[in-house]
Parts: structure tokens; C-alpha cells; sequence
């Protein structure tokens, strides 16, 4: 797989097995735990959490340091609140 495929993750040891070029992915039923190592990933660009109902602020902030995130969907991530905005804003 290129770095441009969209890779479907829906777990830590799948996004640990990851080539680190990768620039985008879709998280299936992922956590914190997974959005924090998803955080390591410094080239990707578009990252689709969507109906990721366990994701939470607690990792959500920690992707402001992925500065190459151009696309963030956080769709039906019902825990997430201003918080993560805030942090994500410098984006």
C-alpha cells in the first residue's frame, strides 16, 4: 500500500504495524489509547475518527502536534466539547 490509501485501523497493534509515511486513516471503533499512538504519525493528512464514540479530549489534543493534519472528522464523537477545538485550533 502507497502512503496516499486511506488505511482502516481498528486497533493499537494495527496502527503500530503502520508504515510511518502514512497519510491517512480511518479509525473503526478506536479509543484514547489509539488516537495517542495515531498522534506519532507526523506526515499524515486526513484522519477520519468519525463514529469513534469512545474517543474522548484526552487524545484528541494530543493530535496538535500532527501539523501535516489538513482533514480531521470527528463526526459522531460524542464525548469530544470545546476543549479539543481549542487545542486543535492552531491547526
Amino acid at each position: 500500500m502507497s502512503a496516499d490509501t486511506t488505511h482502516i485501523v481498528n486497533s493499537l497493534e494495527a496502527i503500530q504495524h503502520l508504515p510511518p509515511e502514512v497519510s491517512a486513516l480511518k479509525g473503526d471503533r478506536l479509543g484514547d489509547p489509539e488516537v495517542i499512538a495515531i498522534a506519532s504519525f507526523h506526515f499524515l493528512k486526513q484522519l477520519d475518527l468519525s463514529g469513534c464514540e469512545d474517543v474522548t479530549d484526552r487524545s484528541v489534543t494530543e493530535l496538535r502536534v500532527v501539523i501535516s493534519l489538513e482533514k480531521l472528522d470527528l463526526s459522531l464523537c460524542n464525548q469530544i466539547t470545546d476543549t479539543s477545538l481549542i487545542a486543535l485550533a492552531g491547526l
